[in-house]
């Protein structure tokens, strides 16, 4: 039997799945909506030294970026999907209210990768 990946505890990226799901995306999308995310606040963690949202900078987005640039595996459109579902998250936080500021304001996550 497969293990059952346990996300990072992020009360922000749980509004935004159950969101998801409100809106009528499939459990597919959700899933991966769910599992992208969590691998950018994993990255945010062990190089930031934290995963909270309302602190992500651009700087940050950017590393993100570097690191999956330089992953060996994956395709590049798998790893731009990455950047860009990391992008809509914040960016739906930033219009409902979450965080304060936008740290993707002006970024296309296809000009990253």
């Amino acid at each position: 039997m497969r293990s059952v990946r346990i996300c990072l505890p992020c009360p922000e990226r749980d509004k935004y799945i159950t969101a998801s799901r409100l809106t009528g995306q499939t459990e597919v999308t959700v899933r991966r909506r769910n599992r992208y995310i969590d691998e950018f606040l994993r990255h945010c963690d062990e190089v930031f030294g934290h995963h909270n949202p309302d602190k992500v900078t651009r700087q940050q987005i950017f590393s993100f970026a570097e690191h999956l640039a330089n992953c060996t595996r994956g395709m590049r459109k798998t790893k731009q999907t990455k950047l860009v579902e990391a992008r809509k998250w914040l960016r739906w936080l930033y219009e409902n209210g979450i965080i304060r500021q936008d740290p993707t304001k002006g970024l296309a996550a296809t000009d990253l990768i």
